[in-house]
């Protein structure tokens, strides 16, 4: 006899893969148990793909929802939801849609994808996380929003969201061509704030963020864009999600 959580997975692997489910395991009822079990595979897939369309609205808008609904679908059997919470859902929907073969006279729809995700993600964070702390000397910290968050693109995705937001028309006017662009996003009590970074501030956050000290992400960001360490002051240490403090000071 199969124990419950061989049963949920073999429930599970039926309505991800479609394979039949053996009669013996369920009773009949009022329909037989390939129709429920399709009912059932259509109320999943509906709420996966309802969920994938609500953190990847531009997306949404730049396929149309007849097709997004077939990519969320085939998305849904290729990474199901390994969780009752949908919100944590679609980390890896970028890099689905960059590696499908549908979507490639779209190259910029990946990177797209994941500016949908992360303007989701830090929107909706906990508010009232505190500010990760980093030692800058002995008396001395940097504060940085808990929100942040920090994009790489090859393709204008913000540009690209933008037009939608406003008009569609301005799509037009977009250079598409592959450039690499650096952002920071985080929260502030406006909304959710998105700005552009140079090559060393974003060495220098990405290294922080990874676990790195104040020390190595400095020298990371020399590393990797020697002459743009100048511009850290402003991006970083003046920036609006940013702050120095003295240690054991109380966040203002």
């Amino acid at each position: 006899m199969l124990s419950l959580a061989d049963l949920q997975m073999r429930f599970a692997e039926a309505l991800r893969t479609d394979s039949a489910w053996p009669r013996r395991m369920l009773r009949a009822g009022p329909c037989p148990v390939e129709e429920c079990l399709d009912i059932y595979r259509a109320n999943v897939i509906g709420a996966v793909t309802n969920a994938l369309a609500l953190s990847h609205p531009t997306v949404v808008r730049l396929v149309g929802e007849s097709f997004f609904g077939r990519l969320g679908r085939d998305y849904a059997f290729d990474a199901p939801p390994r969780s009752g919470c949908l919100w944590h859902y679609g980390d890896g929907f970028a890099d689905f849609l960059a590696r499908d073969a549908r979507t490639h006279a779209l190259p910029y729809l990946a990177d797209v994808a994941r500016l949908d995700r992360i303007l989701d993600r830090v929107g909706n964070a906990a508010p009232s996380e505190p500010p990760r702390r980093f030692v800058l000397d002995a008396r001395t910290q940097l504060e940085l929003e808990s929100s942040l968050q920090l994009l790489e693109l090859e393709w204008p995705a913000d540009e690209i969201r933008a037009a939608i937001e406003r008009d569609e028309d301005l799509l037009e006017q977009i250079d598409l061509k592959p450039v690499r662009r650096t952002r920071v996003v985080w929260r502030s009590a406006s909304g959710v704030m998105m700005r552009p970074l140079g090559d060393a501030s974003y060495a220098f956050l990405r290294a922080l963020l990874d676990g790195a000290s104040v020390e190595e992400a400095f020298l990371a960001a020399i590393d990797h864009a020697p002459q743009a360490v100048g511009d850290m002051d402003q991006e970083v240490l003046r920036a609006p999600y940013a702050r120095v403090s003295l240690i054991g000071e109380a966040a203002s």
